[in-house]
């Protein structure tokens, strides 16, 4: 019987597997749907809370603000540093109106919270299709061994 030698390239591929497969098997947080690979708890969307201090009543008039829209997909943008993100906020609130300054804080932590829950919302899609298409290797390395 002939023997065939793996590659290096598939001694990976298959280690990888294994490790994947085993941590989607073993180490999913309690809650989580069973597609979830990570040991984290999966949390689909933030809420205020991860963001303000106080309650807020849901309102969309965030939309209508073309400079809240902007800060909001800035600060919410990965690449920029927290303290350069403070810094924006502290100066957009700084040349916001005194009486205007808590309506337009609210508005945007509403916008933050809906331009980071979109951010995750496609990242963690993009993990489950990940996940699907290392779950449907696994099964042909099962049926082919």
């Amino acid at each position: 019987m002939k023997r065939t030698q793996m590659t290096p390239y598939g001694y990976v591929l298959v280690g990888a597997l294994l490790l994947t497969s085993s941590a989607t098997t073993t180490a999913q947080a309690p809650g989580s749907p069973d597609w979830w690979p990570c040991i984290q708890r999966y949390v689909p969307k933030m809420s205020v809370g991860s963001f303000w201090e106080g309650g807020l009543e849901p309102s969309e008039s965030w939309r209508e603000n073309e400079d809240i829209v902007r800060i909001a997909q800035r600060v919410a943008n990965r690449d920029i540093s927290t303290e350069d993100s403070l810094n924006e906020v502290r100066e957009f609130l700084a040349a916001t109106p005194d009486a205007e300054r808590n309506a337009v804080a609210e508005d945007l932590v509403r916008a933050m919270q809906h331009t980071i829950n979109e951010q995750r919302d496609h990242i963690m899609k993009g993990i489950g299709r990940f996940t699907e298409r290392q779950n449907m290797m696994i099964r042909r390395i099962e049926r082919q061994t």
